[in-house]
């Protein structure tokens, strides 16, 4: 599996590839920009496996609701995105901001409510810190369609906005999801 992490905060950038070099990673490439604009012309429709979305900023005062990640926009295009049969695997401390992930994804279509994703989540300094603050974690996991899960092999977008953390798997074998971005190239990494 190899990996492409979508950042835009520079000193985020600045910080995975630190520890990028410090764990001697060869399977991994950046990108700094916006993460919804590389899902959005870089990933190919039906080509993801997965999205994972841990611990999003869940902008808790109603009239910052606006800025959330997920919004029915974003769901539909997620959606769109998923492969037949590829998950939606969201983690969130803040029970009111699951109720809302759980209330988008189910008005999606595309969409139905799953037991699982395709991999265990890891835990993140966000799910430390709530858990140290006596949040409960909640994970939220949606299907598109009913064909059963796609194959886990994938090359895993690690998207990071604010400072959370989130995986986009696309299958190896597809290579729709090349493209360029400030005329940077990015084709499909080799395993």
């Amino acid at each position: 599996v190899d990996f492409v992490a979508v950042e835009v905060h520079g000193p985020g950038v600045g910080s995975l590839l630190n520890r990028i070099e410090a764990e001697g990673l060869a399977n991994l490439r950046v990108i700094r920009h916006d993460a919804l604009d590389v899902l959005e012309h870089m990933v190919g429709d039906g080509s993801l496996a997965a999205i994972h979305l841990f611990f999003p900023d869940p902008w808790p005062k109603k009239r910052h609701h606006k800025r959330r990640l997920v919004q029915p926009a974003f769901a539909a295009l997620a959606a769109r995105k998923l492969a037949p049969g590829g998950v939606i695997h969201a983690a969130t401390d803040w029970p009111d901001y699951a109720d809302w992930m759980a209330q988008v994804f189910s008005q999606q279509g595309l969409l139905e409510k799953a037991d699982r994703g395709l991999t265990p989540k890891p835990v993140t300094k966000f799910e430390a810190r709530g858990k140290r603050l006596g949040h409960p974690i909640r994970e939220l996991f949606f299907r598109r369609g009913n064909e059963p899960l796609v194959d886990a092999r994938a090359i895993n977008w690690e998207i990071t906005g604010d400072g959370e953390w989130h995986d986009i798997y696309v299958p190896i074998d597809n290579a729709e999801w090349r493209g360029t971005i400030n005329g940077l190239r990015f084709d499909p990494i080799n395993p």
